[in-house]
Formats: structure tokens, C-alpha cells, sequence
């Protein structure tokens, strides 16, 4: 692997957009890829799949979903909350999935 072989020994990595298409799927496919390499990653749980309501992406993923994520030893953190008006506004589902990283 090229990252490697120039002395990258580790990466965090957001799978938000294969989390768009794939849902939980997609992530627990790039956390079992993942272990093939000699690489650390730091995975974080997708915190908006869709991005946005008018997205049409293949997949979405709730509180519950997250907190699942949230749960596997594989993933650190709750990645990057792209709905700051689902934050500003206390959007229930945003709220429950940020109590929830708070929490773990």
C-alpha cells in the first residue's frame, strides 16, 4: 500500500458517503476492508445520511443506526454534523443522535 510504504500509519477516516448509498452495510464493509492493510483507521459513525432532506442517496440512517455504530469497538467518534440547522433548531433526530455520542 502506497501510504504505508511512504510512512502513513494512520488515518481517520468519515464514511459518510458510502454510509449514503450502502447505509450500516457500506461502514461495516470499510471497517472489514479496512483490517486487510497494515493501517490503522479511526472510523466515525456517519451523523447525517442523507446529508440533506432533498437528497435522494439510497439510504439513510436514524439514531438508533448511529448508536449501533457508535457501539462497534472499530468505530471512535460520531463524525461530522453536517445539519447545523438540525443542531440550531433541536431537530429531534439530530439531538438523540448527538445525546447519544455525548453518551458514549
Amino acid at each position: 500500500m502506497t501510504a504505508v510504504k511512504h510512512g502513513t500509519c494512520g488515518v481517520v477516516s468519515d464514511p459518510h458517503e458510502i454510509a449514503n448509498v450502502l447505509g450500516i452495510a457500506g461502514v461495516e464493509f470499510m471497517v472489514n476492508d479496512a483490517k486487510k492493510v497494515p493501517l490503522n483507521f479511526f472510523f466515525g459513525a456517519p451523523s447525517c445520511v442523507p446529508a440533506t432532506s432533498f437528497e435522494s442517496n439510497g439510504a439513510s440512517l436514524n439514531h438508533e443506526q448511529v448508536r449501533k455504530l457508535l457501539e462497534m469497538k472499530e468505530i471512535k467518534y460520531l463524525s461530522e454534523m453536517m445539519n447545523y440547522p438540525g443542531v440550531i433548531y433541536d431537530d429531534p433526530e439530530v439531538i438523540r443522535k448527538l445525546v447519544c455520542a455525548k453518551k458514549m
